[in-house]
């Protein structure tokens, strides 16, 4: 707390430290912190901005995934399970994705253990072991398909860590611990004998990429993902999963988060340029700030143009121009995080105009949190020149385009 109020200038920390609780002083530190992160949309009007941004708003588009998410559930409700395990495999072979990326694989597997995860939510006043125990049993009648056995192992996994909870480890008792550990190795005993390489399963290398996050080091983890990256390599979901488990939370380090962006990159270069680095970076800096001080912020804004160049799509563009935003605007409490936030937060402000002048062509509302307004304030933020002098910002799929002011 000490700390917090020193950055805060004297007579105000006379005024908090004298007359405030320390509630207060807290609340009152984060707004002023909040005032400085949102500098760069100070000043702006909406009503303007709204007659000078003239851009295309579009819906997120849910059709495709609900045609699937409703196929899988009459297959399980008329106890359909083969032609749904077929479902799956044909899924994983196709790697076929929606419109925002779900692979249509995941949205299977998501509706096989549906009951399950309604359950361990509480949901559904039913006991998740009944559930378990459903997809125990088709595994059983069907030991040798592996989308079944999938589903069995995944419910397992499901209810492993629920008992183990999301706190830190150290707050986790041992009787949790132990229940943990039962479903875990269950899973592994359902999945043994089923290799991930050779029925070509992103899902099966998924599953032992969690279970391998308990073991007592990230050889195993860092093998099992070089698998799954190999038989889903444009699934972002990989990368952003095997980074976040590379932390030093999991018992990594930040060089390895580095090294295995760096890789991923090399990798994948014909088919994203330097994409994957971006991709491994992407919510791991939110997730662990300190990160900064490894990653290379010039090698990241060169990535997510590669990346964006390679997939022109409004929702991912959408997707990378808040994350974008987000960075530019943001600010930290910690001295060290603060510095380490400079270069970032300039080189993320170049990548903002480069995401705005060579990719958007529509907004996609969703992904600002349903407001669209938002989207026209990071515009604004990096063309706040171009829009005070009066000029127009108009969009389509041709790109940008600023028109001057009418004589």
């Amino acid at each position: 707390m000490k700390n917090l109020i020193n950055m805060l200038p004297r007579q105000v920390r006379i005024v908090l430290v004298l007359i405030l609780s320390p509630i207060v002083v807290m609340r009152t530190i984060q707004a002023v912190l909040k005032l400085h992160k949102n500098d760069a949309f100070a000043g702006l009007d909406e009503q303007a901005l709204e007659s000078q941004i003239l851009i295309p708003v579009l819906t997120w588009d849910a059709h495709e995934t609900a045609k699937i998410r409703d196929a899988a559930l009459a297959f399980m409700a008329e106890d359909r399970w083969e032609e749904l395990a077929e479902m799956y495999r044909d899924a994983e072979q196709s790697l076929e994705k929606t419109p925002q990326g779900s692979r249509h694989y995941q949205i299977v597997l998501n509706v096989a253990l549906h009951e399950v995860r309604g359950a361990i939510a509480g949901q559904t006043g039913a006991h998740p072991a009944d559930m378990l125990e459903r997809l125990e049993g088709v595994h059983l009648a069907h030991p040798e398909n592996y989308a079944l056995a999938l589903f069995a192992a995944r419910g397992h996994l499901d209810l492993g860590w629920a008992y183990r909870g999301s706190g830190c480890a150290d707050d986790v008792s041992e009787a949790a611990w132990k229940r943990m550990m039962e479903h875990y190795e269950r899973a592994t005993e359902i999945l043994d004998g089923f290799d991930a390489e050779e029925l070509r399963s992103p899902g099966i290398a998924a599953a032992i990429h969690v279970i391998a996050r308990q073991a007592p080091d990230n050889t195993m983890l860092k093998r099992v993902y070089e698998v799954w990256h190999a038989l889903d390599p444009a699934n972002v979901d990989i990368y952003q999963q095997h980074a976040f488990h590379l932390l030093p939370r999991w018992g990594g380090t930040y060089e390895e988060v580095e090294l295995a962006a760096r890789r991923a990159a090399a990798t994948t270069n014909d088919m994203m340029g330097m994409g994957a680095y971006a991709l491994f970076y992407g919510e791991a800096l939110s997730e662990e700030p300190g990160l900064m001080e490894v990653a290379d912020p010039a090698l990241f804004r060169e990535a997510v143009n590669d990346y964006l160049a390679s997939k022109p799509d409004h929702v991912v563009v959408n997707t990378q121009l808040k994350r974008a935003t987000e960075m530019m605007t943001s600010a930290y409490m910690d001295a060290e995080l603060e510095a380490l936030a400079q270069p970032w937060r300039m080189m993320a402000r170049d990548l903002c105009r480069d995401i705005i002048q060579k990719h958007l062509h529509a907004v996609v509302h969703e992904i600002w949190n349903g407001d669209a307004s938002d989207a026209l304030y990071a515009v604004a933020a990096v063309f706040r020149e171009e829009i005070e002098a009066g000029n127009t910002l108009e969009f389509s799929d041709e790109g940008m385009v600023i028109q001057p002011p009418a004589a």
